[in-house]
């Protein structure tokens, strides 16, 4: 209660926004989000908004239906094995430019951990894809997207974080450079 009505309406106002502005992302009514609210929708783009508005709705009354309705889309459009995968040339650099199942479905699963969905059967399906093909991840980037969504998902439980998952971490870790 120490802020000025000034700083609140500013910041209360910014936040508004940033939610009609976030909204008009959404392609159609789907739940899936693109870079300009154009088919094709995007997963990396649609767990991000998932994300957003998750986080949103801790200080703004984000519709509960649209953060259900963007979980839904994701889980909708998973693989078999459990992945996700990106859209080609969707993104504008080489660093969101993730379209590979690994990091797209460590991005995904973060994503829905964090918005309360790790428990939903997809979700589970993602966590174990993450957990067979974690070696594969040879970029620190993608190794850290893998880390944290299975933080997220260990987190999500009451068990703490898992000896697999301290394993990546150690590894993530060990890519490291240091500048002296």
């Amino acid at each position: 209660n120490q802020v000025s009505p000034e700083a609140q309406f500013k910041a209360e106002d910014y936040i508004n926004l940033g939610y009609q502005r976030l909204i008009t992302f959404e392609v159609g009514n789907s739940g899936g989000y693109s870079l300009f609210g154009d088919e094709p929708a995007d997963p990396m783009l649609t767990a991000y908004g998932l994300q957003e508005f998750n986080d949103m709705s801790r200080v703004y009354d984000v519709d509960p239906a649209l953060i259900h309705r963007t979980a839904d889309w994701l889980l909708g459009h998973q693989n078999g094995d459990g992945s996700w995968e990106g859209k080609e040339g969707f993104h504008e650099t080489g660093l969101t430019n993730q379209v590979e199942r690994l990091p797209v479905t460590g991005y995904v699963v973060w994503g829905l951990c964090d918005a309360g969905f790790c428990r939903e059967s997809g979700a589970q399906k993602g966590i174990q894809y993450l957990r067979e093909f974690q070696a594969q991840a040879e970029d620190p980037y993608q190794l850290a997207l893998v880390a944290n969504a299975l933080v997220a998902a260990d987190r999500s439980g009451d068990q703490g974080i898992s000896s697999a998952t301290m394993a990546v971490l150690e590894r993530l870790a060990g890519m490291a450079k240091w500048d002296a």
